[in-house]
């Protein structure tokens, strides 16, 4: 079974074709590589060991027609250089881990894959040369193009093979929806795409290196305003600046104002540190084996209750969907014979199945601390709807509740809830006429 990650994540609104675009307008395809998965083009190569630098972003790859969605990230390899640098994507395509190195400089917007593209933009967006928005230049490429995909003017991108292998003009794609957008009125949308247009349009490979254009402002900044200071010191009571005449008053609230620029560079250094364990975070809900569970709600009004539940090294994770901070519950593991216990069993489910025990907290207490009948457990689980049990049974016309099912209860009703046997419910019953009878 292939062990899916999965998670919602805020993408811009795909753009539909019912806003009357022209399908016989110029259509920008794809075009097909005959390389296979293990011959790369001179941008991309096989890495033997896992880089342990900087984080640069996080991708999807739905696979098509299937639930299972594999995680990616782009890691700034320790092999990265200013004048060649080098990206390493680390996948779980295929459920197994792969590790590419993207060589930055090699890669040919005009006919890049959509490995190369994400290594590049994770990249660019680092060196502050592309704006990463919200989710980073990559995601947006990767919307603005499935819009483009949907209106026929490029191959489809889904699938991990078309992911790695097929090969594409992204600065003709982008051009083309400009285009669209502008005409639907998107204009947001527009410009954001404009913007990438630009850049993947004037880069080419092996151009010259692209620098920290913010680093450069600070400098040619601190640059001028040294020398202001030192021609200030000589007394000189007003300086001309292009149409512009600065008095040595101005120029003291001028420099006052740069020393703020330090503090200012905190702020970012430590709003850059939280990104980065959002980041760290958001790499373990994305490339870690996980399942999921949905409980309808009652009222077809309300989003149904959605679990998804992450498996680690360090121990179990399960959080509700939509919820942004802490968790459910959390099981740290013991040792790593826990883990591969854990994984060992996960393993038998189907990757459709709706995993409602996999929720429970004490179902893996129980499961960790041998307190459960795995051979009557599978046997129960195995009489489900995927996953889904059903614990009434009929005799003639009549329906009971089957007490040999019932016993499992505990470990697929919704959270928070309880399901009581009768005994439990006479029970109840006495308590609540007994207390009746001591009010009157």
């Amino acid at each position: 079974m292939q062990i899916g990650s999965c998670m919602n994540v805020g993408y811009y609104m795909p753009y539909q074709s019912s806003v009357g675009v022209k399908k016989d307008a110029a259509i920008v395809q794809g075009t097909q590589n005959e390389f296979e998965q293990n011959e790369w083009t001179s941008a991309v190569s096989i890495a033997e060991t896992k880089a342990e630098g900087e984080i640069l972003g996080i991708t999807m790859v739905p696979e098509e027609g299937e639930s299972v969605i594999y995680g990616m990230k782009a890691i700034l390899s320790n092999r990265s250089t200013h004048d060649n640098p080098i990206v390493q994507v680390v996948s779980n395509l295929g459920g197994e881990q792969v590790l590419y190195d993207v060589e930055v400089n090699k890669v040919n917007p005009k006919n890049a894959t959509q490995l190369e593209m994400f290594a590049l933009l994770s990249y660019t967006d680092k060196m502050g040369i592309t704006d990463r928005g919200t989710f980073g230049s990559h995601q947006r490429l990767e919307v603005y193009s499935k819009n483009a995909s949907e209106l026929g003017y490029c191959n489809s991108l889904s699938g991990k093979d078309v992911f790695l292998n097929e090969r594409f003009d992204w600065a003709s794609i982008m051009e083309k929806m400009i285009q669209v957008y502008q005409e639907a009125g998107i204009t947001n949308q527009a410009q954001n795409c404009e913007e990438l247009f630009d850049f993947l349009d004037e880069y080419t490979p092996q151009s010259e290196q692209k620098t920290d254009v913010k680093a450069d402002y600070e400098r040619l900044v601190s640059n001028y305003a040294n020398k202001v200071k030192q021609v200030l010191e000589e007394g000189e009571p007003s300086y001309q600046i292009g149409s512009q005449s600065f008095s040595e008053k101005e120029w003291d609230e001028f420099l006052d104002k740069f020393d703020a620029v330090e503090e200012v560079i905190k702020d970012q250094m430590k709003e850059e540190q939280e990104r980065r364990e959002e980041m760290e975070e958001a790499e373990m809900l994305l490339t870690t084996p996980s399942t999921s569970c949905v409980y309808e709600t009652a009222n077809p009004n309300d989003n149904d209750n959605r679990y998804i539940t992450w498996y680690t090294e360090e121990g179990i994770f399960c959080r509700k969907a939509g919820q942004t901070e802490g968790y459910e519950w959390t099981i740290p593991f013991e040792n790593a014979e826990q883990y591969n216990k854990v994984i060992e069993f996960i393993e038998q489910f189907p990757s459709d199945w709706n995993m409602r025990f996999a929720a429970h907290e004490n179902f893996w207490n129980d499961f960790l601390n041998n307190e459960i009948d795995m051979d009557g457990f599978m046997e129960f689980m195995n009489g489900t709807n995927k996953g889904v049990p059903d614990f009434s049974m009929k005799i003639g016309d009549s329906t009971y509740i089957d007490k040999n099912k019932v016993q499992w209860a505990k470990y697929t009703n919704p959270l928070g809830a309880r399901f009581y046997t009768a005994e439990e419910m006479q029970q109840m019953q006495r308590e609540m006429i007994a207390a009746n009878k001591r009010k009157m």
